[in-house]
């Protein structure tokens, strides 16, 4: 019964190296997002803001100066076609660019027909001044808990065939 004793505190105590080892590193998801502001002509700059993921993110009013003989007609997020007013919500699931949209005032300059956005894009009159595109979230590393858990079932079924064995065995 002493041998017992001792192959089974060996065997714990070698359990024990393996799993003392540090914790394997997890990468969590991003937990906030950035929301970039993008001029498109316009003057003066907006700060980027972090915002929650999975948060409904209410758009802001414009805080760009308006290009000579227009104004603002509301935000389109990067790669959409969609344009949101300010007071409109979005869940923030992702980095986004809002950029600005302007449209021709009425009476000053050319006249604009239909939704008031000029020649499809919203963009300033002239060379189209291009928008970078948003510099993307890296995926966040994903390692595995671990080969701490194996160790212990490992250690387990080991110590339990050394009991079956010395039982069988009458030490």
């Amino acid at each position: 019964m002493k041998k017992l004793f001792i192959i089974l505190g060996f065997v714990f105590l070698l359990g024990l190296l393996f799993v003392a080892q540090p914790a394997t590193k997890v990468n969590a998801v991003a937990t906030q997002y950035n929301v970039k502001f993008t001029a498109n002509g316009g003057t003066g700059e907006m700060a980027t803001v972090k915002v929650d993921a999975m948060s409904m993110y209410t758009i802001p009013e414009c805080g760009f100066g308006a290009p000579t003989g227009k104004e603002f007609n509301g935000w389109k997020i990067y790669g959409t076609t969609t344009v949101k007013q300010p007071g409109d919500k979005h869940k923030i699931t992702k980095d986004i660019e809002l950029v600005a949209q302007w449209k021709q005032i009425a009476g000053q300059g050319e006249e604009q027909s239909g939704s008031g956005e000029q020649s499809g894009s919203g963009e300033q009159q002239g060379t189209p001044t291009p928008t970078p595109a948003p510099t993307p979230t890296p995926e966040p590393e994903k390692k595995g808990c671990g080969s701490g858990a194996v160790v212990v079932a490992s250690f387990g079924a080991l110590a339990l065939g050394a009991v079956i064995l010395l039982k069988r065995k009458q030490f």
